[in-house]
C-alpha cells in the first residue's frame, strides 16, 4: 500500500473526521447562517427601499467569507493543541499528507461550497424582498405623478455572481483586472496562512496567527516604504530600478529596466505562490510535529 497517499485510506480518514466533528460542524453552519440572516434583516429594515447593488452583495459575501473562513481555518488542526488528542491525531494510521489533504478538503472545498450555499439561500430572497419593496414604492410614486413615470421602467436589482468577471479600473491607470478574482486569491492565501497557524500554534491559534500576520504586515509595509524611497521608479517594477548619474555630465542619467519576463514572473508568484507555499510549510511542520 502506498505510504504517501491512498485514496481509500484518505476517504476513510475524511469520513472519520466528519463523524468525530459533525456536531461542531453543524453548529458552526447554524451560527454562520444565523449571523448572516440577522445581518440581512438589519440591512433590509434600514435599506429595503434602496437599490440593492451587486457590489454591496459581494462585499457582504467576501466579508463573511474572510471572517468565517479564517476562524474555521485556525481550528482545522486544533487537535494539536491538546496532548492527548494531538498524540491520537499524529498516530492515526494515515500519512501526514493525507491528514493535511483532509484539512484542505474540509477547510477549502467543503467550507467554500457550504458558505456559498448559505449566502445565496439568504441573499436571493433578500434581493427579491428589496425589489418588491422598491417596486411598490415605485408604483405609488407613479400613481401620484403618472406623467413623470410614463416612459420610465422599473429597474430591479440583480443577484450578484461572485465568480464572474468583474472589471476594475483605477482613475489614473489604464490597466484593468478582475477584482473578484484578486479577492479570491487573497482569501485563499490568508486562509492557508491561518491553517498554517493552526499547525504551529495549537491553542489560541486564531489570536496568535492574527498577531503574527499583523507583525509581518508591518514589516512588509516598512519594506515597500523603503523601496519607494530608494528607487527612482517609486517601487513600481514596471519601470526603472537603478539610476546612474555621470558626475561629469549632470544632465546624463542612465536607467536600468527590469526585463518584462521577470516582472511577469514576479506578479505570477505574488498571485499564485502563497496558498500552496503555506500549505507546503504546514505539511512539513505536520511531519515534524512532536507533542
Amino acid at each position: 500500500m502506498n505510504e504517501f497517499f491512498n485514496f481509500r485510506r484518505w476517504w476513510l480518514l475524511a469520513l472519520k473526521r466528519w463523524f468525530d466533528n459533525r456536531g461542531r460542524y453543524l453548529l458552526a453552519l447554524l451560527t454562520v447562517a444565523g449571523l448572516m440572516l440577522a445581518w440581512y434583516v438589519v440591512y433590509l429594515a434600514a435599506n429595503a427601499g434602496s437599490y440593492f447593488e451587486e457590489e454591496v452583495q459581494a462585499v457582504f459575501f467576501f466579508t463573511g467569507l474572510f471572517i468565517a473562513g479564517c476562524i474555521y481555518a485556525s481550528v482545522l488542526f486544533n487537535e494539536l493543541g491538546s496532548k492527548g488528542k494531538g498524540i491520537a491525531f499524529l498516530t492515526l494510521p494515515a500519512s501526514q499528507f493525507e491528514k493535511l489533504l483532509c484539512g484542505v478538503f474540509y477547510g477549502v472545498v467543503v467550507f467554500t461550497v457550504v458558505y456559498t450555499g448559505i449566502f445565496y439561500a439568504i441573499n436571493v430572497p433578500a434581493v427579491k424582498i428589496s425589489n418588491e419593496v422598491r417596486y411598490q414604492e415605485w408604483l405609488e410614486r407613479k400613481a401620484l405623478n403618472p406623467e413623470d413615470y410614463k416612459n420610465e421602467q422599473f429597474n430591479p436589482a440583480k443577484v450578484t455572481n461572485v465568480f464572474k468577471y468583474r472589471e476594475y479600473r483605477s482613475d489614473d491607470d489604464d490597466d484593468e483586472f478582475n477584482i473578484y478574482f484578486v479577492v479570491w486569491l487573497v482569501y485563499l492565501a490568508v486562509h492557508a496562512f491561518y491553517a498554517l497557524g493552526s499547525v504551529y500554534f495549537g491553542k489560541f491559534s486564531f489570536v496568535k496567527t492574527s498577531v503574527t500576520a499583523l507583525v509581518l504586515g508591518v514589516i512588509a509595509f516598512l519594506y515597500f516604504l523603503f523601496i519607494v524611497k530608494v528607487f527612482p521608479s517609486g517601487g513600481n517594477l514596471d519601470y526603472w530600478i537603478i539610476e546612474l548619474k555621470d558626475n561629469g555630465d549632470p544632465d546624463f542619467i542612465f536607467y536600468y529596466r527590469i526585463p518584462w519576463f521577470i516582472v511577469s514572473a514576479d506578479w505570477l508568484l505574488l498571485k499564485f505562490l502563497f496558498p500552496p507555499l503555506f500549505w507546503l510549510i504546514a505539511y512539513v511542520r505536520l511531519k515534524e510535529k512532536q507533542i
